[in-house]
């Protein structure tokens, strides 16, 4: 039985060297697409896809939270500056961001009970509240520009808002109901930018 005999030839030095190259930028394409979509926000339906970058809890100025909305690329919502308050700014993985009210001289994470603004990412936020104060035996209130708003029959001290067209459902956690409310149908819940 006769051997098959191999006519394959070599790699010149110059196809070896175009083949080792295009190897080196698809591995360099796949690791920068790897970074990029690990580090970048996910668009995500509803509050429960998707993960985020996380920011731990710092003390901000009220133009460097205008800042921070730009830096993270993703809308959040605050109560406007406030005399004599700082502000505590942090996001979870799940995009979820809260601007919590502190007294000057408080450091972030002190404990006790102040207002917070919190935004979680919400396809179809005013419907998505409708639905979420009907499930809950809640009466929904219109507010300023076309917002939605709803006390939490179980936290009288929380409200939720919505407003038209924004992927954002707003929690306003006050130091009391009157507190939540007062801001809620107020117009100083708006975007940080």
């Amino acid at each position: 039985m006769a051997e098959a005999s191999d006519n394959r030839q070599p790699l010149s030095k110059n196809q070896l060297g175009i083949a080792v190259l295009v190897l080196v930028v698809v591995i360099a394409v796949a690791v920068g697409l790897y970074f990029l979509l690990k580090s970048s926000p996910k668009k995500h339906a509803g509050a429960n896809g998707g993960t985020y970058k996380v920011v731990t809890a710092r003390i901000l100025t009220a133009s460097e939270l205008k800042s921070e909305a730009l830096v993270l690329g993703q809308q959040f919502y605050w109560a406007g500056p406030k005399p004599g308050y700082s502000y505590e700014f942090r996001r979870t993985v799940n995009g979820y961001i809260f601007v919590r009210y502190l007294p000057n001289g408080l450091h972030a994470g002190a404990i006790g009970d102040f207002l917070d603004i919190a935004s979680y990412p919400f396809t179809q936020a005013l419907n998505g509240t409708k639905n979420q104060a009907k499930a809950a035996g809640a009466t929904v209130v219109n507010g300023h520009g076309g917002s939605v708003i709803y006390v939490d029959p179980k936290r009288p001290r929380t409200v939720y808002m919505a407003f038209p067209g924004v992927n954002v459902q707003i929690e306003i956690f006050g130091q009391s109901p009157v507190e939540a409310v007062t801001l809620a149908r107020s117009r100083k819940i708006r975007l940080a930018h």
